[in-house]
């Protein structure tokens, strides 16, 4: 996720939608909430903390022009209106699955969004 921000130029994302908020004893998540802004580290750990099964949500975004989603089976959809070619060979190399042209369920109209 970190990679494919970085390529995208993102140094910020926005909390646009938050499924559930669990207390893990980390000020991060105790300030959590639409609309909070993170820099791009703190994200990097909400993400992590996703996936490491502590919370569900929240869906980070910067405006139209990148996402990151974490849904309820741990898998992560990440969107950019940049082709993020290096990310892509990044998160190949060491053995993720990267699947391009597939957008997030979670976002409302995935038709009007990047791929």
């Amino acid at each position: 996720m970190e990679a494919f921000a970085h390529e995208s130029g993102v140094t910020h994302l926005t909390v646009v939608d938050l499924v559930e908020k669990v207390d893990t004893n980390k000020p991060t998540w105790a300030s959590l909430h639409k609309g909070s802004t993170f820099s791009l580290d703190t994200a990097v750990e909400l993400v992590r903390s996703m996936l490491q099964g502590w919370a569900l949500g929240p869906s980070l975004e910067d405006g139209d022009r990148f996402y990151v989603h974490v849904d309820d089976y741990m898998y992560m959809w990440i969107g950019s209106d940049v082709e993020c070619v290096k990310a892509i060979e990044e998160a190949e190399r060491i053995g993720l699955f990267v699947e391009p042209g597939q957008v997030s369920w979670l976002l409302p109209d995935p038709a009007d969004r990047f791929r």
